[in-house]
Order: structure tokens, then C-alpha cells, then sequence
């Protein structure tokens, strides 16, 4: 076949193939050889980046359903429309990054490059690189490659191709520019109305502005929860969906009033799978499980303490106990007070809590405070 004759020519040629680098391995590499399978927008010079950037993503044989993300900085813009989707690429003396845990690599200005065209091979740009006989002999037998695979594959798009969203953290979504964007979770609860359904979901990082309503059960703390509506035919599919399933969402939009939940529609334009339930072995969960086992190692749930002997205990500590309320003083809740502290920059609410044989005095500071009393303003 093409693909392992072009690996076997590289290897012959002492030239790594893509997934050599991908694996994360050296900052400073020699040359590769790349077909450019998807570019993202080019992005304009900022106050804080003097140069245009543009970002687009790479394949070779060696990883055929996968690929790996270029970023090129050039002070004059138009020096980026050269890249092209389906363009031949060879890079030469490039560094490795870092970009959201992922080997990325770096185009700067001791890079060399140089771009072709497919039918015929034609040098579309060169910038201070010199094509050799070798370049022109893997070139001839990457072109057979890409003939072969075109002709033959039956591969999914889809997956092959890179998506150009991110794929966000619950914690990312916040500071991160971009609208849109991929999310990979764990669901915690489903609600289904209508044409909509509501999933509350987790990766285990922490959510910055957490939602509200959410009623913990022992399962996940609130801090670390991002709520999704998922709006019309797509809602349907949300009905095989269990607590404790893992999800792929993909083309999220943040909310514009709460850019801390987000949601995603069905495009009648666009023929890709936007929410698809994955598995334990599916390696976009990898660093979710991993969160997930430190979250419990460090969760463990204490035991209960009752109200009586959490009133014996002298010394300041902390206790989780479980009471019935059954008053509460005074009756007109709308007159309890929450106070402000201008030096500690805290809110603070008091009242009493009961069951049935003893009563406790319960305060609640900062966010306990403003949860339980979030419709009530707060007064001097």
C-alpha cells in the first residue's frame, strides 16, 4: 500500500513521520512532511499580539484518522493566505509547544517552509527553503498516498478531520475569546421539557460562577457543575441518556446573560453528530477520569454528627450532620438580615435551624450565604 511504502521511504530517509512529533517528542525538530487537512480563520494583530496568527492542522500516513495543529505568526497578514486545505506542506527546523496539553507546532521566523498544489505538484510558496531531490521524491510518493486514500477511504470526516473549536474546561469557558467550542463531560442530571432538555454535567474542574439551583445529593459539589440546554430534535436524543454517562458535545454556543452555561442546536446545515455518548476507553475522557479519581480520593464523605453532640463540642471544628427543619425564626423569612462586612468584603446570613429534640444556631458566610438568600438583597 501507499501509506507503508511512504513510511517506509521516510524511514529510509532518516525523516520522522507526524506522529512522531505528536507523541511530544523534541522541542526542536529537523523537517516533516504534511498534508494541510483544515485551517482556521486567520486572526488578526492585537494590543497584546503584534502579529497575525493562523492556525491549521496537519496528516501524514503514520496518523491517518487523526491530526496536529500549526501555528504561524507573521507580521504582514497577507503572508498567511498561502495556506491551503489539501496542500502538500513541508516545515523545516520548527519547535514544539504546549497548547491545551497538546504537542503544537510553532512556525517563527527561522522556520522554513514551502507549500504545493496536488495534480500537478506545484510550489505554491517558499519562504528561504530549498527544495532538493529528496523533497521531490517523498513529495511524488505522498501524492500516490493521498490518491490511494482519497479513492478508498471510508473514513468519516468528521472524525478525521480536527474540529476548529476548542475543546474547553468547565474552568476555560470564562476567560477563553472563542463563542463556540467543544465540551466533554460527565452528566450528573437530566431534564427534558418540550423541545428542550437541560443536562447538568461535569469534567471536574471547577465552574467559576456555579449555578444556583442545583440540589447536591452527595454526588458532585455545585462549584463544579455547568449546566446545557439542548434545544429542539437534538433534545430527543437526550431521552437514552443516564446519570453517569460521559458525552461529547460539540458546536457549543455560551449563554449571552451566563456565559458559565451554554447550550447547543440542531443545524439542519451541518451533517456531524453534535451530542454522541462515549465510553471509559474513548481517550478524550483520559484526563476527565483522572480528575474524577482525585475528586473522590478527596471527597470522601465524613461521617454524620448530630446536632446534640456538635453543641457538646468545645473547641471550633468542622462537622457535617443532617437535621429536619421544622420552624424557623423569625416566620417572615423576608425579614431576615444579611449583612455586608466592607473589611473582610463578605456577605453573612444567621438564623436558627431545628429537629426534633435539640436546636442549633446556623450562619452562613459568603457563597452559602448568597445561595440561601440570593432573591433578598442585602441590608445594612
Amino acid at each position: 500500500m501507499a501509506s507503508q511504502k511512504y513510511l517506509d521511504l521516510l524511514k529510509g530517509k532518516q525523516v520522522n513521520p507526524l506522529a512522531y512529533y505528536r507523541g511530544g517528542n523534541h522541542s526542536k525538530a529537523t523537517c516533516i512532511y504534511a498534508n494541510i487537512v483544515s485551517t482556521q480563520e486567520i486572526k488578526h494583530p492585537t494590543p497584546s499580539r503584534k502579529d497575525a496568527m493562523l492556525t491549521f492542522y496537519v496528516s501524514d500516513p503514520s496518523i491517518p484518522c487523526g491530526s496536529m495543529s500549526v501555528c504561524l505568526f507573521e507580521q504582514d497578514i497577507g503572508k498567511l493566505d498561502f495556506v491551503k486545505e489539501a496542500d502538500i506542506i513541508i516545515i523545516q527546523d520548527f519547535r514544539l509547544k504546549l497548547f491545551n496539553g497538546n504537542p503544537q507546532i510553532s512556525i517563527n521566523r527561522f522556520t522554513k517552509y514551502a507549500t504545493f498544489t496536488i495534480n500537478p505538484p506545484t510550489l505554491t510558496c517558499n519562504k528561504n527553503y530549498e527544495i532538493t531531490s529528496v523533497d521531490e521524491e517523498i513529495i511524488n510518493v505522498f501524492e500516490q498516498y493521498l490518491k490511494e486514500h482519497k479513492e478508498s477511504s471510508t473514513i468519516d470526516l468528521t472524525i478525521r478531520l480536527p474540529t476548529r473549536r476548542p475543546v474547553l474546561e468547565t474552568c476555560e469557558i470564562i476567560d477563553n475569546e472563542s463563542k463556540f467550542f467543544d465540551y466533554v463531560g460527565e452528566v450528573l442530571e437530566i431534564s427534558i421539557e418540550n423541545s428542550r432538555a437541560t443536562l447538568s454535567l461535569t469534567d471536574y474542574t471547577l465552574n467559576p460562577l456555579p449555578i444556583r439551583n442545583y440540589v447536591e445529593e452527595n454526588i458532585v459539589k455545585k462549584e463544579f457543575i455547568i449546566n446545557c440546554t439542548v434545544w429542539d430534535s437534538l433534545a430527543n436524543e437526550c431521552e437514552d441518556l443516564q446519570p453517569g454517562d460521559y458525552v461529547s458535545l460539540r458546536n457549543c454556543v455560551k449563554k449571552d446573560r451566563n456565559p458559565l452555561e451554554f447550550a447547543i442546536r440542531n443545524n439542519e446545515n451541518e451533517n456531524k453528530v453534535l451530542l454522541l455518548k462515549i465510553e471509559e476507553d474513548d481517550p478524550r475522557l483520559q484526563k476527565l477520569l483522572e480528575r474524577k479519581k482525585n475528586y473522590k480520593m478527596c471527597n470522601l464523605p465524613r461521617e454524620f454528627t448530630s446536632v446534640k453532640d456538635i453543641k457538646l463540642e468545645k473547641e471550633p471544628s468542622k462537622f457535617q450532620t443532617q437535621a429536619r427543619i421544622v420552624s424557623y425564626k423569625p416566620e417572615d423569612i423576608e425579614k431576615w438580615i444579611r449583612g455586608w462586612c466592607y473589611n473582610c468584603s463578605i456577605s453573612s446570613a444567621g438564623g436558627m435551624a431545628y429537629n426534633t429534640n435539640e436546636e442549633l444556631k446556623v450562619e452562613a458566610f459568603e457563597r452559602s450565604a448568597e445561595d440561601l438568600f440570593f432573591k433578598i438583597p442585602a441590608k445594612s
